[in-house]
């Protein structure tokens, strides 16, 4: 979560996709409008206000950033960005799994 700490409207995102691509049992298309209505009012904050976005290209711009960022941490994650807003697709918890870490030091060889 230390990775989402400068938004909280990513752990937001996060958890909502982790939800709903582990309950559906068909891919589902989500339009940028209903993206807003859950995501863009009262998220965004700037110069200590809150509020929604007044222009939907900012929402989207903002949106798709922030999601970008969780897929690069999440892989398997299976969400797709188009025109129309997100495609999900059903997936089990292990999309929301961190990926193992590959170890880059070599093994030393003990000599005896």
């Amino acid at each position: 979560m230390r990775a989402f700490s400068d938004s909280p409207r990513k752990i937001d995102i996060y958890y909502w996709l982790g939800h709903r691509c582990y309950n559906l049992s068909e891919p589902v298309s989500i339009s940028w409008k209903a993206l807003k209505e859950q995501f863009g009012e009262g998220h965004f904050v700037t110069s200590g206000k809150t509020g929604g976005y007044t222009r939907d290209r900012d929402f989207r711009a903002k949106f798709t950033k922030e999601l970008a960022h969780i897929c690069e941490l999440f892989p398997k994650l299976p969400v797709a960005v188009n025109e129309g807003g997100i495609r999900l697709k059903p997936a089990d918890s292990d999309a929301l799994s961190l990926p193992a870490k590959s170890s880059t030091k070599k093994r030393e060889t003990i000599k005896r």
